[in-house]
């Protein structure tokens, strides 16, 4: 017999139980367990009930070890990290957050020496540490410096402007906001972006102010730029040749009742046609492309429906054989068998019950014996239609020992009988295994987030 692996928290779980402890606590909860046995030996009778209780007992304790582990890890965890975020010295002072790193808030309690007053939760908020003369300095030049690298944009610097500039509204890590004032709004606007109309070949010069404020402390950094006009790639100058001259003839023909489109623009003639939207061909790839969805789905839903026929035979099997062995087993013989219980199912359907695969084919099966068929080849038959391995055995069951007469067949068929139903639970079992595999990735998800809400406020607490 292969021995079973059992990892460490089901070992511990057995010795708990096997110790006083567990001995202990088996007496205290006894009628519990008793009712617990009663349950187990009514749905597994041929299985102990008492050994299946004990291995209950010690997988569920192996659940439970394996949880106070986990949380235990995660809280001496939360707890390593929750160490570094205490600030109270020994000397009863608060270690302030150098500048730049924001205040925080310590939660403190305040226990009074006299012992007549309980104490009490306080919260103290705590600012930062304010910045040196020499360290503000530095930092406005950290400031200048990024304004100095980042402003220019896409452009190579402020000496050769053709493209928006770059307004960053901080600088130094977030620490000094920027404000921007131009000497002129004719060339950019207040977003940095060139008014093309308004520039020359030659450039215009522009005076750029930088209003850097720390808190309450402002310093202005003043920059000087020259703007030109953008360079465009050849086909935005034909974009914008071709806008100039529409505007230039949307104006001269306002008062017409036709809009006369330009034959020239300053890169040249230019010939107008009717863009095609290809409407038609839109529509055509669309009805193709449904079309193969519907073609594959066909196929799709002939497989689920192939593969529900397929689980109904299985379910319906153990029932079949358990039916077929009591009406032979009352002296019908396995043709009469058929028919009654096709005769049966015939009621049900006229009745509104629903299509049951197996006994449909048993219909064909009977039609066929009274069309002539010889019985050993329509149950041949039967059993090759349902498809199915258990159904082909059935029926060379049934044909192979039709000699034997009704009464011989009743012990082979309760034998058949006993195999079904046991490879119905099987198949029981194994869906339900299908089950918790899906279940498996929500669980995981769940655990994740669990963790994350636990295990994030060391995390923060940590970084303050």
């Amino acid at each position: 017999m292969k021995k079973e692996k059992r990892d460490i928290f089901e070992i511990a779980a057995q010795r708990i139980i096997d110790s006083f402890v567990g001995r202990a606590a088996e007496k205290i909860f006894m009628q519990n367990n008793s009712a617990q046995r009663k349950a187990i030996s009514e749905l597994y009778p041929r299985n102990d009930a008492g050994e299946i209780h004990r291995k209950g007992r010690i997988a569920r304790l192996a659940c439970v070890l394996k949880l106070v582990a986990v949380f235990g890890v995660l809280s001496l965890l939360c707890g390593i990290l929750q160490r570094g975020t205490y600030k109270l010295t020994e000397n009863g002072s608060l270690l302030r957050n150098d500048f730049g790193e924001g205040s925080y808030t310590a939660q403190l309690y305040a226990t009074p020496d006299n012992g007549d007053a309980d104490g009490m939760d306080v919260d103290v908020n705590v600012s930062e540490r304010e910045i040196s003369g020499e360290e503000l300095d530095d930092l406005f030049e950290l400031a200048m410096s990024e304004i100095n690298e980042k402003l220019p944009g896409e452009n190579k610097s402020l000496d050769e402007v053709r493209s928006p500039l770059n307004l960053i509204e901080s600088a130094a890590d977030g620490e000094v906001s920027v404000e921007w004032e131009f000497d002129s709004y004719k060339v950019v606007d207040a977003s940095g972006n060139i008014r093309e109309d308004n520039t020359t070949q030659e450039g215009t010069p522009l005076s750029i102010n930088a209003q850097m404020t720390y808190k309450d402390i402002t310093r202005i950094y003043q920059l000087y730029a020259m703007v030109y006009p953008p360079i465009l790639t050849e086909k935005e100058g034909l974009k914008k040749a071709i806008e100039d001259a529409l505007n230039s003839a949307d104006k001269e023909s306002a008062s017409d009742s036709e809009y006369i489109l330009p034959e020239e623009t300053s890169l040249g003639k230019i010939k107008w046609d009717e863009r095609a939207d290809f409407l038609w061909l839109k529509i055509l790839v669309l009805g193709i492309g449904i079309s193969a969805i519907v073609f594959y789905e066909s196929f799709e839903e002939l497989n689920r429906r192939s593969k529900r026929r397929k689980d109904q035979l299985l379910t319906d099997y153990p029932g079949i054989v358990e039916k077929l062995s009591l009406l032979m087993g009352a002296g019908m013989s396995v043709r009469k068998a058929f028919e009654k219980m096709a005769e049966n199912y015939s009621k049900e359907i006229m009745e509104g019950g629903e299509i049951r695969y197996a006994y449909e084919e048993m219909l064909i099966c009977c039609y066929r014996m009274r069309d002539g068929i010889g019985e050993s080849r329509a149950i041949d038959e039967y059993g090759e239609k349902c498809s199915l391995s258990q159904y082909r055995k059935l029926s060379s069951l049934i044909t192979s020992n039709m000699k034997l007469g009704a009464e011989g067949m009743v012990p082979l068929m309760d034998e058949r009988a006993k195999e079904a139903f046991e490879e119905r639970a099987n198949l029981a079992r194994k869906k339900g295994e299908e089950a918790d595999t899906k279940m498996l990735f929500p669980m995981i998800l769940l655990l994740a987030i669990t963790i994350v809400i636990v295990v994030m406020p060391g995390f923060i607490g940590f970084n303050m």
